[in-house]
């Protein structure tokens, strides 16, 4: 008999982000129309910084498919208004319509577009070391020096020699007569007008 109209076939090659997905699989595999729906029967191979792909001879047509982790342990979720989804009889997947070989862009697993790029910062991540980096986001082991809070001002009467962190709980003792102080104007503070008074007195001897 006929054998009807030959409508050919093209190579197509999925592809598929993980490097995000926060949980945990041993197998990552390619779900669609053209294979049954059929769990892990077409498993994707690690093509290395989190992305998985797998190719297949396929006709040319609409394809609906997802990405799913373990056969149908995990799989994609879309809620049908992605550009990159189709809903048909009630379930939505993703979709594409095959006219020649292809090689698909990388998808961010449940995303239509590549995964957004994360900057890994490399520092000590333990708030009880000096070292501490409160922007590193993995340890990099260079967390070495206790940190140990206290006055950290020799000249201070409550001077600690082990403290490495100014607590800022130092304590100055002020009943002295030294007339060489900084603080000329008695403000608390040396400033721009500290300075022009010591200007003034510029040539003075400090007894």
């Amino acid at each position: 008999g006929d054998c009807g109209e030959d409508t050919g076939g093209a190579e197509i090659t999925f592809r598929v982000d993980v490097s995000q997905y926060t949980g945990n699989f041993n197998s990552v595999n390619l779900n669609g129309s053209f294979n049954g729906w059929c769990g892990d029967c077409n498993p994707m191979t690690n093509a290395g910084g989190g992305v998985f792909e797998v190719t297949l001879s396929l006709a040319l047509d609409t394809i609906e498919y997802k990405f799913t982790f373990d056969g149908w342990t995990v799989e994609e979720w879309f809620n049908g208004t992605e550009d990159c989804t189709t809903t048909i009889d009630g379930f939505v997947n993703r979709s594409w319509i095959l006219t020649e070989n292809v090689v698909l862009p990388v998808a961010c697993f449940e995303s239509c577009d590549a995964c957004e790029e994360t900057q890994d910062v490399l520092g000590c991540t333990d708030p009880a070391f000096l070292e501490f980096n409160p922007y590193a986001t993995i340890d990099n082991g260079t967390c070495g020096l206790l940190a140990v809070p206290g006055c950290v001002y020799s000249s201070a009467s409550n001077f600690n020699p082990i403290a490495n962190i100014d607590d800022y709980s130092c304590v100055f003792d002020e009943s002295g007569d030294d007339d060489c102080l900084g603080d000329l104007d008695g403000d608390g503070t040396v400033t721009i007008s500290d300075l022009l008074a010591m200007l003034g007195i510029l040539g003075t001897e400090c007894l």
